[in-house]
Parts: C-alpha cells; structure tokens; sequence
C-alpha cells in the first residue's frame, strides 16, 4: 500500500500515552475536616496537614497540583463541592473525617468527583479508602507478647466518644485473640475508657496489675513510669501506635507515607479509568503496619 509512517504523529501519539500513563496534570484537592470543639484538635491538624504533604509529593512526581480546602469555611458541604466545581478540581482525598463531618457527608455532592479516603476516622465517606491495619496492629501484639512468654496481658485499648472505626477494629481483634487463649493465660478485663482517661487507667492497671500491656498510645506508658511502674521488668509495655523515633517503646508503627502513596495511586488509576462519584463496590485497603523493637518489652530469647 505504499504506507510510511509520520515521525511527528508518532511522536505526539507516543508522548500522549506516555502523559496518560504518568498520571496527567489533574488538580486534586485535600479536604480538611472540621476540627471545631475537638479537644485534640491540633493533634489531628498536623496529621492530615502531613497526609497533605506526602500527598504533593506524590501527585507532583505524577505531574498534578494539590490544594487544600477546609470544610470549616464553608456554611455547608453542597456549597464546599460547588466551589470544588467551580475552580475545575476533579480529584479527591478524604482524610479521617470528624463527628461533626459524619451528620454532613449526605449534602455532598459525589458525583462531580473521583475520591479516595486516607485512613478511617468516626465514619467512612462512601468511596474507597487506603487505611491502617488496626486489626493486625493488635494480633500481631498479642501474638508477640504471648511467643514471649506473658500470661497476663492487659489490653489498654481504650475508645473515643462517639465510637470510631478504628475502636471497632481494635475491640473485635482482641476478642478474636482472647477466644483461643490457653489454659494457663488469665483474661484481664479490657480498659476501654476514653482515650485520654488518664485516672480510669490507672485505676484499671492497679486493679488488675497485668504482666504486659497493649497500649493505644504513647502517654499510657508514660502514665505507667508515672506511677512507679519498672518497665518491663514489672509490666512490659507495647504501643498500638509507636513511633520509630521512639526506641524506649515497641510496638507498631503506621506506614503513612506508603498509606498515601496508594491513595494517590487508587485515585489516579479510577481518574483514568474515568470512573466519577460513590463506587457501586467500595473497597477498602488495609496497609500492614510495621513492627518496632523497644526496650519496654523483654528481648526474644
């Protein structure tokens, strides 16, 4: 037939494929939840203010912009997507949402959007979400302390008020845990006061003085050495949520920046794959979090 192809149309078919591929310049926005009368307020503030600076990272080495709007400036959520609308944002990512948010998601509207939720919080926007494993911080911890030969272990895993979804995450686990327990292991009443109920936890170690404890956060081995207690000589500690810049304490440790990665990554995917508004089957993926040695816990003999 006498065809030859042309090197300019092959260059820009190739160099649009390759743009395709690398995720195009799509402009995403971060959503920052409504913190008002959150006593922890600026706890979680810099938390999702750090999911928004992994976030750029990523979505800037994919060629895309990242802004970030507040849900506390606005009068209600179908206002906040209009103006989401307006500035030609199409991208989306739901960091742990408040109770405050929960009663508002329904004013949203999803279908101008391609979301993703980054990591749980009171309640679970209707799209996909990249999350912690909550449920495996606690079997692994249990599983960890009982190879180390602790019989009494205490499970410090607390609650917040209202319920989120990581405290039915964390209670299920240590049931499933503690139904197969052996005979020689004791059933230590689970402490499930509120998360900052410093006094009820004492009272519950006091009361029931386990050989180790599963800790939700890092103040509860502090209130441990507080109150005299030899750590681990006395009561071996381990951290739902340690860090790792933290050797004194093990336990486990979120992957956030691989947390965010694959939330970019999922939402990019479902942008090309021209997928818009609440997914008829939302999945959830669960990121492993990593285990951390401590000196608050006996080394493995």
């Amino acid at each position: 037939m006498g065809y030859r192809p042309d090197p300019v149309q092959a260059y820009a078919a190739a160099r649009r494929w390759r743009d395709r591929a690398a995720g195009g310049t799509y402009a995403v926005a971060l959503l920052m939840p409504d913190y008002r009368g959150d006593a922890n307020a600026e706890i979680r503030r810099q938390r999702t203010e750090v999911i928004g600076t992994l976030a750029r990272e990523r979505l800037a080495a994919l060629g895309c912009s990242l802004d970030v709007l507040d849900f506390a400036e606005y009068p209600s959520l179908s206002s906040l997507s209009r103006v989401l609308s307006a500035r030609g944002i199409r991208g989306l990512i739901i960091p742990p949402l408040t109770p405050l948010d929960r009663d508002r998601l329904s004013q949203f509207d999803w279908s101008q959007f391609t979301a993703v939720g980054c990591q749980a919080g009171w309640s679970l926007p209707p799209v996909h979400v990249v999350e912690n494993d909550e449920y495996y911080g606690v079997q692994k911890a249990w599983r960890e302390l009982v190879s180390r030969g602790y019989r009494r272990i205490g499970p410090a895993l607390a609650s917040h008020a209202p319920w989120a979804e990581d405290d039915y995450l964390r209670h299920g686990a240590i049931a499933a845990e503690r139904a197969n327990v052996s005979r020689d292991q004791s059933i230590v009443p689970v402490f499930d006061g509120r998360t900052q109920d410093r006094d009820g936890f004492c009272r519950w170690y006091e009361t029931h003085r386990p050989d180790a404890v599963i800790g939700f956060h890092l103040g509860m081995y502090h209130w441990l050495v507080d109150m005299g207690v030899r750590v681990p000589e006395e009561t071996a500690f381990v951290c739902l949520h340690a860090s790792s810049q933290n050797t004194a304490v093990a336990g486990l440790s979120a992957q956030l920046d691989r947390i965010v990665q694959v939330a970019v990554d999922l939402l990019m995917a479902e942008i090309r794959d021209n997928l818009w508004g609440i997914p008829a089957l939302r999945q959830r993926v669960l990121i492993e979090p990593v285990w951390l040695e401590g000196a608050s816990l006996s080394p493995r003999t």
